[in-house]
């Protein structure tokens, strides 16, 4: 349940910082009514916030050994494995962002602007398979490829 609690904290500070990067962008000053404060609850600035431990656990773990095992194919396969470790990097920005920032709303200028280094770091995923066609590992990026689209989750509205 916690974890759920986090998430919802998550959720609300994205939309703070986001209110507030857009009323900067706009050169204007932010109103308490569209930042909140940070709440009680908040990580300090130099602290590292639960939920981005838990998700460096999960880099620290299971990627680790993904970015390993592709270094010991080499060639397209290590290469493509690079850009995949650029979206958990670019992602746990993001998941860090949110931490400290109210929610931003899906399709507006700041919240594209965070997506912006996970969505180029897909994009070059993408481009290693489609210019690998018919070679020796192509399945493999191809796998690769199909499955890490699942970290658009952060673009996934929660009910």
């Amino acid at each position: 349940m916690t974890d759920i609690n986090s998430l919802d904290n998550i959720v609300s500070r994205l939309e703070a910082a986001t209110a507030r990067l857009e009323s900067l962008a706009h050169g204007g000053t932010t109103s308490s009514a569209a930042v909140k404060p940070a709440t009680a609850t908040s990580a300090k600035p130099d602290e590292t916030p639960f939920v981005v431990t838990k998700y460096d656990e999960l880099i620290n773990e299971s990627l680790k050994t993904y970015l390993e095992l592709s270094k010991a194919i080499g060639g397209t396969v290590a290469e493509q494995s690079d850009h995949v470790n650029n979206v958990f990097q670019a992602q746990r920005d993001f998941v860090l962002i949110t931490t400290r920032s109210q929610k931003a709303e899906i399709g507006t200028p700041v919240f594209m602007d965070l997506l912006g280094p996970t969505q180029r770091a897909l994009e070059k995923v993408i481009e290693v398979k489609d210019r690998n066609r018919g070679t020796e590992f192509y399945n493999h990026l191809c796998t690769v490829q199909e499955g890490v689209p699942a970290l658009g989750w952060i673009t996934v509205v929660r009910c």
